[in-house]
């Protein structure tokens, strides 16, 4: 760790809070219930119906299960909920259920289970839950979006749920390494149809979030039709996804990262240009979220972080995800600062330029700026919200002013 009396750092100027555009797209009155009626129409009294839920913080993903499960219900049949969230939770029973309740869908309002163990499904890498393969019928929700690792015309959706998700720890990881070497749009197009013809009959609600991180379009899709309307929502992901209020600069502190706001911690998409470049010269990340139960996968997009956030990471679980995903490189734990100061003072050490501060990369269009011109800001289609003045530390050398709530883990609070 670095020296933990280091100078004042040389901050390039005064703070801005700013706010650039956000791709806005309101949810269309009636497509929740008219997406939850198709889901439900042929499900018989005396079924069992699993709805695979994914590990993400997902905009209204309470209302959605609990209405979901009220048509399953009021129609004579039993809704349980199974996690589709491959290795996340630790790749154990108490941390999958964990996560679901962590997003309030746990007992006694849902009902929920494992799944049991995993069964292969044929040749190749295709795993479903046993307990899935025994029930009448199969709701999947995800979320359409772009990927964190794979490229292509269809990337994280419906299908990749399908896979990677209800698949636990090794149906994700031997989707991975296919994925690796054939590309994620053959991989799926191959598995997904074994899991379909092995498993009960499948379909499932199809999601898309704003830039604001609220839900904008559901659908109702049969699971033959799910790389179909994955790709077509792809398109509509790309349009809506957010994006930094300013894009280039110097510094930029991201107040935490973790898995519920991320598959990454942070979203590259954010970080990079869409040639894969950095678009700040540092990047500091300051905390965990609770919720990433100390999986700290993403922490190597960082270019320096705080020791808060090195003390809240679970090597196991973190180990675990990157295995899964074969995503090493983001879990290098890069050069470590006791205090937010110490932090900043090197790395305005060598260079300077523009600093910009977020919450986290699922909502960066608010940010505090310094250093960034009238111009640079107009350019950005920025607007400056208000004048702060100097950026400030406490006596302990953290940050004084922050767009995050509180919902961080590991550290003292001095830090």
């Amino acid at each position: 760790m670095f020296d933990t009396q280091p100078p004042d750092p040389v901050l390039p100027g005064p703070l801005l809070r700013v706010r650039g555009p956000v791709p806005r797209r309101r949810l269309r009155e009636g497509l929740l219930s008219d997406a939850i009626s198709k889901a439900t129409r042929r499900v018989d009294s005396g079924e069992t119906v699993a709805v695979g839920v994914p590990s993400r913080g997902i905009d209204r993903l309470v209302e959605m299960v609990g209405r979901l499960v009220e048509a399953i219900t009021a129609r004579g049949a039993e809704a349980v909920l199974v996690p589709a969230m491959g290795s996340h939770g630790g790749n154990t029973s108490a941390g999958r259920r964990a996560q679901l309740e962590g997003q309030g869908l746990g007992a006694p309002r849902f009902c929920v289970e494992d799944g049991g163990p995993l069964e292969k499904v044929g040749p190749g890498p295709v795993y479903l839950p046993r307990m899935v393969r025994g029930v009448h019928r199969l709701i999947l929700i995800n979320r359409i979006k772009q990927h964190t690792i794979f490229r292509g015309p269809v990337q994280s959706g419906l299908g990749k749920g399908l896979v990677f998700g209800l698949g636990g720890a090794d149906g994700a990881a031997a989707a991975h390494r296919r994925a690796d070497q054939v590309g994620l749009e053959r991989t799926l197009a191959d598995l997904v149809p074994r899991l379909l013809a092995a498993g009960p009959p499948t379909g499932g609600l199809a999601l898309v979030e704003d830039g604001a991180h609220c839900l904008t379009h559901v659908e109702w899709v049969e699971g033959e039709c799910f790389l179909q309307r994955d790709r077509a929502l792809l398109e509509l992901a790309r349009r809506l996804a957010p994006r930094l209020a300013i894009a280039h600069g110097h510094l930029l502190i991201v107040e935490r990262m973790g898995k519920d706001l991320s598959g990454s911690g942070m979203d590259p998409h954010v970080l990079n240009d869409p040639d894969g470049r950095r678009r700040f010269g540092e990047i500091y990340v300051r905390a965990l979220t609770g919720s990433s139960e100390g999986n700290g996968l993403g922490v190597g997009l960082a270019t320096r972080i705080s020791s808060r956030l090195l003390e809240a990471i679970d090597p196991v679980v973190t180990r675990l995800n990157a295995e899964t995903s074969g995503s090493w490189s983001k879990i290098r734990v890069p050069p470590v600062y006791a205090t937010d100061r110490a932090a900043l003072a090197a790395a305005f050490s060598g260079a300077s330029g523009p600093l910009l501060q977020i919450s986290d990369t699922l909502c960066p269009h608010e940010a505090l700026a310094a250093g960034y011109t009238p111009a640079q800001i107009e350019a950005a289609g920025a607007v400056v919200l208000e004048r702060l003045g100097p950026m400030a530390f406490d006596p302990s050398g953290r940050l004084l002013r922050n767009l995050a709530g509180t919902e961080v883990s590991g550290g003292a609070a001095g830090r």
